[in-house]
C-alpha cells in the first residue's frame, strides 16, 4: 500500500468514526455530566447547562465520578424537575441516556412528559432510588451528582 493510499484509509477510518458518533447521537442535544457543572458540591460557580428544545436530551455519564457515598447504593436513576413540566425518573441503561416521552417516568402526579420547551429551568440529579422495591409507597431518592440546564 502506498503512503497515498495509507492515508486515504486513515481519513476514510477517522471519517467513519465521527458519522458512527454522530450516528448515535444525531442531532439530538447531549448533555456531558463534568465538574464544572456540577451543583451537588457547593460549588457556587456552577453554570446551568444550555439545551435545545425538543422531545429528546440525551445525558453523557461517561465523565461524570458517579461515586456512592458510603452509605448510597449505585447509582440507579436520574430525576429531573420543573414546575412548568413536573418530576420524573429515568432508569440508568448504560453510559448514554436518554430522556424522552418513553423513558421518562411521571412521579408525584405529573402528567406524561411531552417535550423540554423554551424557557423552562430544569433541575436533575442522578441517584440511587428504591423505586422498584419500596414499600408502603415511600420513594427515598440520593443524591450522587446535581446540576441544572435552561432551555433555549
Amino acid at each position: 500500500m502506498t503512503a497515498m493510499n495509507m492515508t486515504h484509509t486513515r481519513c476514510f477510518l477517522a471519517l467513519a468514526l465521527c458519522l458512527a458518533a454522530g450516528a448515535v447521537h444525531g442531532e439530538e442535544p447531549t448533555i456531558v455530566l463534568d465538574a464544572a457543572h456540577a451543583m451537588h458540591t457547593g460549588n457556587d460557580a456552577a453554570l446551568p447547562y444550555s439545551v435545545s428544545a425538543g422531545g429528546v436530551l440525551l445525558i453523557d455519564l461517561s465523565k461524570a465520578d458517579l461515586n456512592s457515598p458510603p452509605g448510597v447504593g449505585t447509582a440507579n436513576v436520574i430525576h429531573f424537575k420543573s414546575r412548568d413540566i413536573g418530576y420524573f425518573r429515568v432508569p440508568l441503561s448504560g453510559k448514554i441516556i436518554r430522556i424522552d416521552a418513553k423513558s421518562a417516568q411521571p412521579l408525584e402526579g405529573s402528567e406524561p412528559f411531552k417535550t423540554f420547551k423554551p424557557g423552562q429551568v430544569v433541575t436533575f440529579a442522578v441517584g440511587h432510588d428504591n423505586y422498584d422495591t419500596m414499600q408502603d409507597g415511600q420513594m427515598q431518592f440520593d443524591v450522587i451528582w446535581a446540576g441544572m440546564f435552561r432551555v433555549n
